[in-house]
């Protein structure tokens, strides 16, 4: 992720800053009374010399009795993007952080004014890569992290479930004190051309509601004033950018001094004494030691700024700033400040989860491929409300069997959206049709996703892939489904992404009867008569495994003198030849086959040498002579389908072969006539 960062042209007094520095009171504003995140700055009643410190709540909230810790900035550095670590203390969970964005040599034109649309019709955000400027004014790192508040809510102060933002950003050297300001944006906003040195510009335009924080570095540290703006326009694109103005919406201070309650939802800080930071924050001189006015960091409850209402942000623009005249609450002069250094970067404050499983496939009537169950879940990952946008998947899913169910419909008295194991069982049950199955109730595309910890926080998903088994075979399989939502008013959130590679397809077993009968008699040749023996054959697929390429041969028989005569049939799978057994049990799953042969040698009758007289159809030896043959049937299958069970052998290329034989013996007497051609047997042997 590359995160840059801009400077702005254009100095600016201690003076201006004066309004923001709002201090008085002992009382400290709540949002840094949370026991989610330490903000960093003055010396009492902090207890620290490093923000990787974690502090004891009660060191700045004496009367709430939690002896635990905030986070710290460093337990997010260490961490690492994009999630934030859940506070020690339990009053919160962790959301979004953004990482570390970086500073590179650029700043914004002279004459771009913070109150500039970015791509109005007139005026634009324009920018150039060039070093250079107060150094005062040099922005070092950024970085957001993003909390949703659960304990309960405070009288005049952040309600359960609000959203607290915190931010820091840094600077190069404290020669005087500086405005500065953090863009959050809404909608996709991000440089035309990250390689742009010259009059360069930015892609996309403000949206209604974007929030613009104003606080300041000051050359001594301390507890500073953060006021609050609001993009307020008309229209999306183009027309919000012509049409929008900043507009003041909260102030406040740690102090507390700041009007009414809006204090309670706003704090910031510079450090006031010489600090240590992690490594991925130094400074281009000192390295990881900021002297004093140098590191700013803040905290805000957007929820709170957006009436109830949690926003999801989808980028930052940190930016020093110059005005002729600050020192009012709210500031006069904002119309006529201008941008300098900055750093970009994305910073998605909100997040959705995504999960899959994949349950086992079942096979088409050719056994060439496999439908699998797939389900999971997609949740909100933090506050507010989301809106489910699509759920893709990779290989794609089957045409119409998508479906959505919410937290109220189950099966087995289990809700689809307990777990994805609960989702899964829910969508297998509608694949197979099973009583009690549940009907999905959403819309994939436009369900909401509500707060973390509430009912309407996750959604099942429930569809079908079919694969061919040359594909998916055993547990090689793997599928991906991406899920993309939306925040309020558009805002954009970062896609997620989960992949299953357990989709399995169960190992069938394989194998062959062969049942066999004959009959000797006497035949006419024309000139002479003389023994010939016909043989019928029944061969069946006694397993689960579809066999295709099944032939049938004879120790006595010929294969020209073999004839099918009936059964086989089912569809052969793709690149398969001959005769094809359907599964035992299924329309197809046997054929029948007779044959003849003229016995030539005396050796092929059993018994011979007793001479034995046929007399009448009795035996006056009690001896009788045989004729005696094998059939063995052979058929094949896929190892990717069928299991190498007994009987069965495979090759190299993954063919499995199964085999069975099956004999019968004939009487030599009495003698007969033969009919034209045998009877092949009406049932199986015994397994």
């Amino acid at each position: 992720m590359n995160f840059r960062k801009r400077d702005l042209l254009i100095s600016l007094s201690t003076a201006i800053v004066a309004a923001l520095l709002l201090r008085a009171s002992p009382v400290r504003a709540q949002v840094q009374n949370l026991c989610l995140q330490e903000i960093d700055g003055v010396v009492s009643p902090d207890s620290y010399g490093d923000v990787s410190t974690e502090e004891a709540c009660n060191l700045d909230q004496t009367s709430s009795g939690i002896t635990a810790k905030n986070n710290s900035w460093g337990d997010l550095i260490s961490a690492g993007p994009p999630s934030v670590p859940n506070p020690k203390s339990g009053t919160g969970t962790g959301g979004t952080f953004s990482g570390i964005l970086q500073s590179v040599p650029d700043q914004m034109t002279v004459g771009t004014k913070v109150t500039f649309p970015i791509n109005g019709t007139t005026n634009k955000w324009i920018y150039k890569v060039a070093a250079g400027g107060p150094s005062k004014s040099d922005l070092q790192q950024g970085a957001t992290g993003t909390y949703i508040y659960t304990a309960a809510s405070l009288s005049s102060g952040p309600a359960m479930s609000d959203e607290i933002l915190y931010y820091l950003v840094t600077r190069a050297t404290n020669n005087g004190s500086e405005l500065q300001g953090a863009w959050f944006f809404l909608g996709p906003v991000s440089l035309t051309d990250p390689s742009c040195t010259s009059k360069c510009t930015f892609t996309g335009h403000h949206t209604n509601g974007d929030l613009f924080f104003l606080s300041a570095f000051t050359q001594g540290g301390g507890q500073v004033g953060i006021q609050a703006y609001q993009w307020q326009c008309t229209g999306t694109g183009t027309a919000c950018d012509d049409s929008g103005a900043l507009i003041n919406v909260a102030n406040g201070a740690c102090s507390g001094s700041g009007s009414g309650t809006s204090s309670n939802f706003l704090c910031g800080e510079v450090n006031d004494h010489l600090i240590t930071v992690p490594s991925a924050l130094p400074n281009p001189s000192t390295g990881t030691s900021l002297d004093t006015g140098l590191f700013y960091n803040g905290g805000v409850d957007v929820t709170h700024l957006f009436s109830g209402q949690t926003p999801c942000f989808s980028s930052v623009l940190f930016e020093s700033i110059s005005s002729p005249s600050c020192s009012t609450v709210p500031c006069s002069s904002i119309g006529n400040a201008d941008a300098k250094f900055f750093i970009f970067g994305t910073a998605n404050t909100c997040s959705i989860n995504a999960s899959k499983t994949c349950g086992q496939g079942i096979f088409n009537a050719t056994q060439t491929g496999a439908t699998y169950p797939v389900a999971g879940l997609v949740s909100n990952g933090d506050g507010g409300t989301l809106t489910l946008s699509s759920i893709t998947d990779s290989p794609s899913f089957d045409t119409g069997s998508l479906g959505c169910f919410s937290s109220a419909k189950s099966f087995n008295g289990t809700s689809c959206t307990a777990s994805k194991d609960a989702c899964l069982a829910c969508e297998t049950a509608v694949l197979a049709g099973a009583s009690g199955a549940p009907s999905p109730d959403l819309n994939c595309s436009s369900a909401s996703l509500t707060a973390t910890g509430t009912a309407g926080n996750a959604v099942c998903y429930g569809a079908a892939i079919t694969e061919p088994t040359s594909t998916c075979s055993g547990a090689s399989c793997t599928d991906t489904v991406t899920a993309t939502a939306t925040g309020p008013s558009g805002s954009i959130i970062a896609p997620k992404m989960a992949t299953a590679n357990n989709c399995t397809i169960p190992s069938l077993a394989a194998g062959l009867n062969v049942t066999k009968n004959c009959q000797a008699g006497l035949v006419s040749t024309g000139s002479a008569l003389e023994v010939q023996v016909n043989t019928g054959y029944l061969v069946c697929n006694e397993q689960a495994a579809l066999l295709s390429n099944v032939t049938l041969t004879d120790n006595e028989v010929s294969s020209a003198n073999i004839t099918s005569v009936s059964g086989g049939g089912t569809t052969c799978p793709s690149g398969a030849t001959g005769l094809c057994l359907a599964p035992e049990g299924k329309t197809g799953d046997c054929a029948t086959f007779t044959g003849f042969y003229i016995p030539t040698l005396l050796s092929q009758i059993s018994g011979i040498g007793t001479v034995p007289a046929c007399t009448t159809g009795s035996l006056t030896n009690g001896t009788q002579d045989f004729l005696a043959d094998t059939a063995t049937a052979t058929g094949q299958c896929k190892s990717s389908v069928c299991a190498v069970s007994s009987g069965c052998t495979v090759s190299s290329s993954g063919t499995v072969t199964c085999s069975a034989t099956g004999g019968a013996s004939c009487p030599l007497c009495p003698l007969q006539t033969l009919p034209a051609s045998g009877s092949p047997p009406s049932s199986e042997n015994p397994d």
